[in-house]
Formats: C-alpha cells, sequence, structure tokens
C-alpha cells in the first residue's frame, strides 16, 4: 500500500509541474504543446489507481450505493476514452514530444471518397 501511496503522491507532484510549465506558456503567449495530452493521461491514470486503492480498502462496501465512493470507482475507468483515447495521446507524445516516426498510415493523401477502394486494393493484393 506504500508503494503505491507513493508512486500516487509523486505522479501528482508530477503533474503539478506539468501544469505550471503549461501556465508559463500561456503567459508568454505561446499555445501550450502536447505536454496537455501527458497530464491527461496521468491525471485519469492516477485517479484510476487512487480510487482501485479505495477499493481494496474498503472492500464490497466500496461499491454499496450508499459509499461515496461507488460513482468514482465505476465512472473513471470511462474517462479513459474521453478526449481520445490513451493510445492516441501517446502517439501524439510520442511524434511531437519524443521526435518518433509517425505510425504507418495507408489513408495518407487519399481522399476520402477514393478511400474505400483503396482499402479493397490493399486487402485483395
Amino acid at each position: 500500500m506504500r508503494h503505491i501511496l507513493g508512486e500516487l503522491a509523486s505522479e501528482l507532484i508530477a503533474l503539478r509541474f506539468l501544469g505550471y510549465r503549461t501556465l508559463t506558456a500561456l503567459q508568454k503567449g505561446q499555445i501550450p504543446g502536447p505536454e496537455s495530452a501527458l497530464a491527461k493521461i496521468t491525471t485519469v491514470n492516477a485517479a484510476i489507481k487512487a480510487t482501485d486503492l479505495i477499493a481494496d480498502v474498503l472492500g464490497p462496501d466500496a461499491l454499496d450505493e450508499e459509499s461515496e465512493w461507488a460513482y468514482a470507482i465505476s465512472f473513471l475507468p470511462g474517462l479513459k476514452s474521453a478526449g481520445g483515447t490513451e493510445e492516441i495521446l501517446r502517439n501524439t507524445i510520442g511524434e511531437r514530444v519524443l521526435g518518433l516516426p509517425p505510425e504507418p498510415r495507408l489513408d495518407k493523401g487519399i481522399p476520402f471518397s477514393e478511400l474505400r477502394a483503396k482499402e479493397r486494393e490493399a486487402v485483395t493484393q
């Protein structure tokens, strides 16, 4: 349990400084970069870890209708897909922050009206 609490504390401290970085960029008139994607991923994952820890401590009573934690425990996992799935956000971070090459895309440069025909061609080859 101490290990999980330590991880949560370190993630929250990192989020604080990431927020400072975003605020500094805004004060300088800059548009915040893909750090926001990292903040979203970290925030949601930390919240899920925290509610999982609460559920472990409270046991089955945590999901009781009258529990103040039941809603958070059941609602937070759904936030992983809100605002973009974690995989898409991680790709954004990889490409824009780490400078990794983008994932190969078969649809790049093809008008949407021609996309289905190109997909059929790719399957038959």
